[in-house]
């Protein structure tokens, strides 16, 4: 069948992305369809399917239709679409008023895809990782309900755990990360569930891990409180006071 096995990054399954994202279009373009008539949503699916089939894909340059079946189909539009002299008028009704549904639909798949390159180019972030760095992780709650020693509540565990350190960059987008045993899951994280670790000097348990414990971060407070100061004397003057201040990366 000319198939290809392919491997996805864990709870990231982008690796038929062409699919994956003809299901979102998809699925924005139907609601968008059938917000205008609501009443009759169900009556327009076959519409919205048949214009959908019409649309001329930017990468091969042909609809659909045309790849099943050659060229493009005769619309009711063009079979009726001359006047018979009032002889036949429920069909020539018919014909304009599904024209203006396909018109519509049309409007609806050129505004879905619009709206989904805004929200995809508005997502897109290109960060990059060293091999050593701490990053916490966002992984599905079902994970870390599973390892967790005491029954929480889904909704409220933190979307972020770690500190995690990396081991290696594995392609362009993804990070494996070394990881403790008890966790059961693949260490290859795409780079949208990874976000830069800071630490917090004031309360060092804050911003750590419970339920997986971090690796161990090899630096003590002192170490890290010295490598992240960049500046100690920034000293302001007002009403007559003087105060020092320590500036940070934050």
């Amino acid at each position: 069948m000319g198939t290809e096995l392919k491997f996805s990054t864990a709870y990231h399954p982008q690796t038929d992305g062409q699919t994956e994202r003809m299901n979102q279009l998809l699925e924005e373009y139907l609601r968008h369809y059938v917000t205008a008539s609501q009443d009759n949503w169900v009556a327009l699916l076959d519409m919205a399917q048949f214009c959908y089939n019409l649309h001329k894909s930017s990468a091969t340059g042909m609809s659909p239709f045309e790849l099943v079946y050659g060229q493009q189909p005769q619309l009711p539009h063009d079979v009726a679409v001359q006047r018979t002299g009032g002889k036949r008028p429920a069909a020539y009704r018919y014909a304009r008023a599904q024209h203006k549904l396909l018109v519509e639909a049309r409007d609806s798949l050129a505004k879905a895809q619009r709206r989904m390159k805004k929200y995809a180019d508005r997502g897109r972030r290109d960060v990059q990782f060293a091999v050593g760095d701490l990053v916490l992780l966002k992984v599905s709650p079902k994970v870390w309900k599973r390892i967790s020693a005491k029954a929480v509540h889904r909704g409220l565990i933190p979307k972020y755990e770690g500190p995690f350190e990396i081991v290696s960059k594995v392609g362009n987008v993804a990070y494996r990360l070394k990881l403790p045993d008890r966790l059961k899951v693949h260490p290859t994280f795409h780079v949208s569930y990874l976000k830069k670790y800071h630490p917090d000097f004031i309360e060092a348990s804050r911003n750590v891990s419970t339920r997986a414990p971090p690796t161990r971060l090899g630096m003590s407070t002192a170490t890290c409180l010295r490598a992240y100061i960049k500046a100690l004397s920034c000293t302001i003057a007002g009403n007559e006071r003087y105060r020092e201040f320590v500036c940070m990366p934050w």
